[in-house]
């Protein structure tokens, strides 16, 4: 998590000169966490900075100086997210060796599991419904898809280096529609539907198939 706020600092989604020590570094934390929490659980008619300062026992003083608003948190939210999968998928992609299916296989399978998380769907959820009346949002949303895309295509391109770019991007966007619609499906409810319980093998199958096939 420190690696991460560093970075957040780096890129100037907090206040500059903010949250460089160890203490601030730990509230930043907290406001993220606990927003990410609200959004998720909540709804985003709770997602205020009163109700941040409440919960955290902080002055809107203090808050203000890491986040001025709410935009500045939900920011630093994507960026957080996108960090945190960049993470993960160079681990998975590390850990299933050279091997390009396999490697497509265990980003396929991370995305998988990260779905059964109520805190995942209930999160893109928030930022589904707010992104279609909210610019600064929209503009977010398409931020985390334009990473989500690239790291798709970058996976497909290792599995099938016939296609040419236009044919990778089409799948890459194929592959996260169908990711997305099986969050719509499964909802923000904490608990999967068990008409859903079980998806997993038919949706490898499926996603493999589309990344090899040759037609863009």
């Amino acid at each position: 998590m420190e690696e991460v706020i560093d970075q957040l600092i780096v890129n100037k989604r907090l206040t500059e000169g903010t949250a460089r020590h160890v203490k601030g570094k730990m509230r930043v934390h907290k406001i993220l966490k606990l927003s990410r929490e609200i959004l998720a659980f909540e709804g985003y008619a709770n997602f205020t900075l009163r109700n941040l300062c409440s919960r955290l026992n902080l002055s809107m003083g203090n808050l203000t100086y890491y986040f001025k608003t709410k935009h500045n948190i939900i920011h630093a939210l994507i960026e957080e997210t996108i960090q945190n999968y960049e993470k993960d998928f160079q681990k998975s992609i590390s850990q299933a060796g050279d091997d390009p299916e396999q490697q497509f296989l265990a980003h396929i399978n991370y995305l998988l599991e990260d779905l059964k998380k109520p805190i995942t769907r209930g999160f893109f959820f928030q930022i589904y419904g707010m992104s279609a009346h909210d610019p600064h949002v929209a503009k977010c949303k398409k931020e985390f898809y334009q990473y989500a895309l690239s790291a798709m295509s970058r996976l497909i391109t290792g599995l099938n280096p016939a296609l040419n770019e236009k044919a990778v991007n089409h799948k890459a966007l194929h592959l996260i529609a169908l990711v997305d619609g099986m969050m719509v499906v499964l909802g923000p409810d904490k608990k999967i539907a068990p008409i859903a319980r079980g998806f997993e093998n038919e949706f490898r199958k499926q996603a493999l198939s589309i990344a090899l096939s040759r037609e863009g």
